[in-house]
């Protein structure tokens, strides 16, 4: 059971490694917005404590899948751009756009539309180095193309004949030079793409290229493999891609990947790290925690807390630094055990000595069948008292205004309403975000770019957040202020009851207020 708001719990009585880089990785659904937003601050949180020895996930995911810098018509559009520079002899402006055109197509997924543009970045770029006289230059651009598509043709209407003849030289060259063979194994069916061309389905074997360096990418529907560099020189070379694994990651940080330990176990011995802290969400909204030992595969420590308390003052932090170093953390929040908070019910009767009450045959307490629970013990009524008026001019909360809790019930009901209405407010964005990004939790950039989809990511998140806040402590505030409305009820104003009983319980309350 979990007690607490901070459960800990060590799966092997050993102490967390002293060296060695980290890796902190959410496992689970990527499109689950609690897990995102958890896993972001939980990151923050292991970054701010170890510093140089956690992994900066920005840098990891730029080296394995670097993210789109611009769509696929931005790229064209600057393609054009330097197009008209060239004829404008603007030739270092030209050589700029062409750069950051074919950098940014190499981050989109890739296609036939990509590779056409890719190699129309390479022709203009031989263009250029040809109008300055350097030829070397000039042919190792268009290598650049031929290399991949020796049937690769320029067009005689677009170009002069002078130009033509030489990329026709060139590509009489390369079929006479020496290739080396490439084989690519992953999942079968994956389209293999080389430099941006489609090559074919994988597996694919015995593919010859000319020597020098590639870039390999696997693609299966919506999965898409890492980047591969590779050198061809002379001994065949065979690359084998895990798309299974290297598919579940999610192209956007934080690091997530679709599935479980395995996958995220595999990331940090990509990446090196010796150490691996994996990051849960479960459905009742209660996070955890795990550190792992990389190098041996083993479970070092785990810890859990609710949702609603990691998102308090330094939740994450304490959950991190439980997990990273088996001190139990104080959370700045509460350290209140749940057994505090449970119902209180009427104990039995402690071995005291008995009073005369007990002497009066009544069945009904000898053998109880239901327990009465009252907001004030039951007094015992005198005579005497019965006699005289009521005091109720001596009453202690005669002279309390009961407004004033029923004005903070009000606010709090307000509160609710309001964010109710902020969450209704953000259903836009959200319907947007949602149809900007697919099943795997990659933006499409021909709907929204991917700065664009960042800032609208954060917006939804912000607004979930406030509306639940909003919500919550309104929640609070209107059950605060009608707990405060009958404490301060006149004294002989009833008083709400409990019954319990083993069948059921029962609360009321009647009267005149």
């Amino acid at each position: 059971m979990r007690r607490g708001l901070l459960t800990l719990g060590c799966l092997l009585a050993v102490s967390a490694h002293a060296g060695g880089k980290a890796i902190t990785v959410a496992v689970g659904d990527c499109r689950d917005a609690d897990l995102l937003t958890g896993a972001t601050a939980f990151s923050d949180a292991v970054s701010g404590l170890l510093k140089d020895d956690a992994l900066d996930p920005f840098v990891v995911l730029t080296r394995l899948r670097p993210p789109p810098s611009a769509a696929l018509e931005d790229v064209t559009r600057q393609l054009e751009a330097a197009r008209a520079q060239f004829y404008a002899d603007q030739f270092d402006k030209t050589l700029e756009g062409v750069r950051s055109a074919v950098s940014a197509l190499e981050r989109l997924p890739p296609s036939d539309l990509v590779a056409n543009q890719l190699q129309t970045a390479w022709i203009l770029e031989g263009l250029v180095y040809k109008s300055l006289n350097r030829k070397n230059e000039q042919l190792r651009a268009w290598r650049r193309v031929l290399r991949t598509a020796p049937e690769f043709k320029l067009d005689p209407n677009a170009f002069s004949p002078s130009t033509v003849a030489q990329f026709d030289q060139l590509r009489v060259e390369m079929a006479r030079s020496k290739k080396v063979a490439l084989s690519v194994s992953t999942t079968p069916g994956a389209t293999i793409f080389v430099d941006g061309v489609r090559m074919g389905l994988a597996p694919i074997k015995g593919l010859t290229l000319a020597a020098g360096s590639y870039r390999i990418v696997a693609l299966a529907g919506n999965a898409q493999s890492f980047s591969y560099d590779v050198t061809l020189e002379a001994a065949p070379v065979d690359v084998v891609i895990d798309l299974a694994f290297e598919g579940s990651l999610r192209p956007q940080l934080p690091l997530c990947v679709n599935g479980g330990e395995a996958e995220a176990i595999k990331l940090a011995a990509r990446e090196g790290a010796s150490r691996l802290l994996v990051f849960r969400v479960d459905a009742t909204q209660w996070v955890t925690a795990l550190l792992i030992d990389v190098r041996v595969g083993n479970r070092v420590r785990d810890g859990g807390m609710q949702q609603a308390e990691a998102r308090k003052g330094n939740g994450y932090t304490d959950l991190a630094t439980f997990v990273l170093t088996g001190q139990p953390a104080r959370l700045a929040s509460s350290n209140r055990s749940l057994d505090a908070e449970k119902p209180v019910v009427a104990p039995k009767p402690a071995p005291v000595e008995p009073k005369p009450v007990v002497a009066e045959p009544k069945p009904s307490v000898t053998e109880p069948k239901y327990v009465i629970i009252e907001q004030k013990p039951v007094v015992e009524q005198k005579p005497a008292v019965v006699e005289q008026p009521p005091a109720v001019a001596k009453d202690p909360t005669a002279n309390t205004p009961r407004a004033v809790p029923l004005v903070i019930a009000g606010a709090g009901l307000v509160a609710v309403g309001v964010g109710l209405g902020t969450w209704f407010a953000g259903a836009d964005d959200r319907a947007a975000f949602a149809n900007a990004v697919d099943g795997q939790g990659v933006v499409n950039t021909q709907i929204l770019d991917a700065a664009s989809a960042g800032a609208l990511e954060q917006r939804v998140g912000t607004n979930q957040a406030v509306a639940t806040g909003l919500m919550i402590g309104g929640g609070v505030v209107a059950v605060a202020g009608t707990v405060l409305f009958f404490a301060l009820a006149p004294s002989d104003a009833p008083k709400p009851t409990v019954m319990l009983s083993p069948n059921g319980a029962y609360a009321g309350i009647a009267g005149t207020f």
